[in-house]
């Protein structure tokens, strides 16, 4: 099952050229295309090779009343 707090990646099958790089100084990717990158870096990164948009799930209410971390209808994306 889906969890919370957990980084997700959702896989855009129409779009196979472009994968998310991750910012040092931010938790929010931005979209390159692998020529973009290939001619802007020297290096491979780990954290680079993640394809699709990275998304985290939420809590929506905090109460405490549930006590596991499985995610329900009406959480929120981020």
């Amino acid at each position: 099952p889906l969890m919370y707090n957990k980084e997700y990646y959702m896989f855009n099958a129409g779009n196979k050229n472009s994968y998310i790089k991750l910012k040092k100084d931010s938790s929010v990717g931005e979209i390159l295309t692998r020529s973009k990158y290939n001619q802007n870096s020297n290096y491979i990164n780990y954290r680079n090779l993640y394809i699709g948009e990275k998304f985290i799930i939420r809590r929506k209410s905090n109460s405490q009343s549930i006590n596991d971390d499985i995610v329900r209808n009406d959480d929120r994306v981020f």
